[in-house]
């Protein structure tokens, strides 16, 4: 054993908010089967939610990047992107890989 040990520095700041870790928001309207009741309530806040004849909309603004993708493509079928359509296209895209990947 040796008696050597390494120290590294910490920044003082390093869980504050940087404009360099600042997310682009999107506004977005999803369509939940009503199965997704009870996670649609604990990820959402009451006012962004309409429950309807087809299902549950959710109408929030999210991150405009993979956490908003894998966040819906979690969701598997139970979820629908209504708007915008730049998402809409990227998890298209993404079912599409999945396929693909899968040979099917």
């Amino acid at each position: 054993m040796i008696d050597e040990y390494f120290v590294r520095d910490i920044p003082e700041n390093i869980f504050e908010r940087s404009d360099d870790f600042e997310m682009e928001m999107i506004q977005v309207t999803l369509l939940f089967d009503v199965s997704m009741r009870t996670r649609v309530f604990e990820k959402f806040e009451e006012e962004d939610i309409q429950i309807k004849e087809e299902g549950i909309y959710v109408y929030t603004e999210m991150p405009n990047n993979d956490l908003l993708d894998s966040y819906i493509l979690s969701c598997g079928d139970k979820v629908k992107v209504i708007t915008p359509d730049v998402v809409r296209t990227r998890i298209i895209e993404k079912a599409k890989k999945l396929l693909e990947k899968y040979n099917i």
